[in-house]
C-alpha cells in the first residue's frame, strides 16, 4: 500500500467512526470516537507550541 491509499483509507474510516456514532446509542462508542479527534488535536497543539519555543529560542542565541 502506498502512502496515498494509507490516508484515505484512515480517512474513510474515521467518517465510518463518525456516522456510526449516530446510529448507536452507546455512550463508550461515542466517547471513544471523541477521544480518537481529541487527542491528536491535543498532541498537535503541544508540538505547534514546541516548535515555537525552539524557533523563538534559535532567535535570541544566533551568534554573531
Amino acid at each position: 500500500m502506498n502512502k496515498k491509499t494509507i490516508i484515505i483509507v484512515s480517512i474513510l474510516v474515521f467518517w465510518l467512526l463518525i456516522i456510526g456514532s449516530y446510529f448507536t446509542d452507546s455512550e463508550v462508542y461515542t466517547e471513544v470516537v471523541l477521544w480518537l479527534f481529541v487527542i491528536p488535536a491535543i498532541l498537535a497543539v503541544i508540538y505547534l507550541l514546541f516548535m515555537l519555543y525552539v524557533g523563538i529560542k534559535s532567535l535570541f542565541n544566533k551568534k554573531k
